[in-house]
């Protein structure tokens, strides 16, 4: 992650801060443009060059091309590891993006390769969180006190396996919906505009992963890294929630099959039964087997049996 974002930074940055530039140079032209027709209403050119300037700021104010500040560039250090963390767990907010040709190239190959490898570690990390949880509720299981009793004595020393994964997901949601809703708390109060429900809802697309790019979060060169390490163990306690409910349909789906085939066993063994004593019915009689019928009789009476109107 650190390494793509010395890239971008690299290649990036530069393009940005000519774009900066740019736009100072028609922020002057329009100032410009301004004085000169507070001095002459007349002056033949005014329409023509303002309609040139809107044409060319426009792009900035339609679309979601990055403004750009000379103070708070999003193509810093900072910024550009803040981008590959948002390619490489597919979040993905699109408020900014590479320009340059070597950018896109890279950024291409970069979630190439770091996509599934994050996909890979999110997943053995957050099955390790799952069975940590695991041992904890077992713990707090064996060692109740008051208070566990509460959560815990649904449970019982001869529950089965799968009520008790019921009561961890309960309690991984309960823990992820408090995770959330704490956090939002942080971004509404450092986000003018922005209110409680905005929070929880940011909250949510960014740990779900959506990235709608609607809200976005402002951060400073520190808060960077704190905002990685917020979004990493959010999307570690999401991967435990799935892990956790994966087991329990994959158990409740296993405990059908068996009741089916405990419910089919007893027609299956009905039909076995009558299949035997139908074909006992067609066996030859015993005073017939004593007195040596032959195959060519037996033969010719399954003829008969077959064609009656031959007979």
């Amino acid at each position: 992650m650190l390494f793509g974002g010395v890239f971008f930074r690299h290649y990036e940055h530069p393009v940005e801060l000519e774009s900066f530039e740019r736009y100072w140079e028609m922020h002057e032209k329009v100032t410009t443009l301004a004085q000169q027709i507070e001095r002459d209403l007349d002056h033949p050119t005014v329409v023509e060059d303002f309609q040139a300037y809107i044409d060319e700021v426009m792009p900035y104010l339609t679309s979601k091309k990055s403004l750009p500040t000379l103070h708070d560039p999003f193509w810093d250090l900072e910024g550009s590891v803040f981008f590959c963390w948002t390619i490489m767990t597919t979040i993905g907010y699109g408020f900014y993006a590479p320009s340059t040709k070597t950018g896109k190239i890279f950024c291409i190959f970069y979630a190439v390769m770091t996509v599934p490898l994050f996909l890979s570690s999110l997943t053995t990390l957050s099955a390790a969180m799952a069975n940590g949880i695991r041992s904890v509720a077992s713990w707090l299981r064996k060692n109740e006190d008051h208070y566990c009793s509460i959560f815990f004595h649904r449970l019982g020393k001869k529950s089965d396996a799968r009520k008790k994964r019921k009561w961890y997901i309960i309690g991984i949601l309960a823990l992820g919906l408090l995770y959330t809703l704490l956090f939002a708390i942080v971004f509404a109060r450092e986000h003018d505009g922005w209110s409680y429900l905005d929070g929880v809802y940011f909250c949510f697309i960014t740990l779900s992963t959506i990235g709608l790019g609607d809200y976005l979060p402002t951060l400073q060169e520190h808060e960077v890294f704190l905002f990685i390490l917020y979004s990493f163990v959010g999307l570690l306690l999401v991967g435990s929630i799935t892990n956790l409910m994966q087991e329990f349909f994959s158990a409740g789906a296993e405990k059908v099959a068996h009741s089916a085939v405990r419910q089919l066993k007893g027609p299956i063994q009905a039909v076995r039964e009558s299949s035997f004593r139908l074909q006992g019915s067609f066996r030859l009689p015993k005073q017939a087997s004593e007195r040596g019928v032959s195959s060519r009789q037996v033969s010719s009476l399954s003829d008969v049996w077959k064609n009656p109107a031959a007979a």
